[in-house]
Parts: structure tokens; C-alpha cells; sequence
């Protein structure tokens, strides 16, 4: 009995501890390309403003670049306010890999073999309680 309960919690501690360590790599490669568009983003975005301002000023004077420049810059803070909203989809994978399936099989084998008798009366048992719950 003391290996099956060994076995069921290196199975679960193993595929957790793999599931968080992939989910840990992914958080950090996706939080540095954030960081990274997010600054290449912002500078792209001061020039892209600068020159606005530098165009609008030569033709129709300071104050009305200062309006438009902050005009756009109101128009696109709400279209990423609207879409901070959106939900993102679950992306996560459901299978965990494919070696961990055969060796969770592997192992359950040879736990099932090694503790038949205990196996046994855990189906019997079972089957018995089953049983009456269906009458």
C-alpha cells in the first residue's frame, strides 16, 4: 500500500512540477518580448507624434498641433482601453507531454503487479459499493 501511495504522489508532484517549470519559461520569454515591443512601441510612437506635430505646427501654428497630437493620443489610449477588455482565450495545452503517459503506464504496471492482492479488494470493494448505490 505505502508504494501505491508513493506512486500517486511522484506521478502528481512530477507532472506538476513539469507543467509549472514550461509555464514559468513560457511567462518569462513572453514577459521580455512584452517588455521589448512595448518599448520599441512607445519610441516609434514619440516620433510618429513628433513628426504630427512638426507637420501640423508648419501649417496651422503650435496650438492646433498640440490639439491634434493630443486628439490622436486620446483616440488611441481608448482603442487600447477597449482593448484591455477583451478576454483572452486559454491557450494552455491539455497534454503534459508524451513521455510522462508511458512512464505513468510503465510504473502502474509494475505497482498492479507487485500489489495484486491489495488491487483485488480495491475492486471488489468497489464494485460492491457501486452496487448498492444503484438500488
Amino acid at each position: 500500500m505505502n508504494d501505491l501511495l508513493r506512486l500517486g504522489l511522484a506521478l502528481t508532484q512530477g507532472a506538476t512540477m513539469l507543467r509549472q517549470r514550461r509555464a514559468a519559461e513560457r511567462l518569462v520569454w513572453r514577459t521580455a518580448l512584452i517588455v521589448a515591443a512595448a518599448s520599441l512601441a512607445a519610441a516609434a510612437l514619440g516620433c510618429v507624434m513628433a513628426g504630427l506635430w512638426i507637420s501640423v505646427a508648419a501649417r496651422y501654428g503650435a496650438v492646433a498641433a498640440a490639439l491634434v497630437v493630443a486628439m490622436v493620443l486620446a483616440v488611441m489610449s481608448g482603442g487600447a482601453l477597449a482593448l484591455s477588455r477583451l478576454r483572452p482565450r486559454d491557450r494552455t495545452p491539455t497534454v503534459s507531454g508524451e513521455l510522462a503517459p508511458a512512464m505513468l503506464l510503465g510504473e502502474v504496471a509494475r505497482l498492479v503487479l507487485a500489489n495484486k492482492g491489495v488491487v483485488l479488494v480495491a475492486a471488489a470493494l468497489t464494485g460492491v459499493i457501486l452496487a448498492r448505490r444503484e438500488r
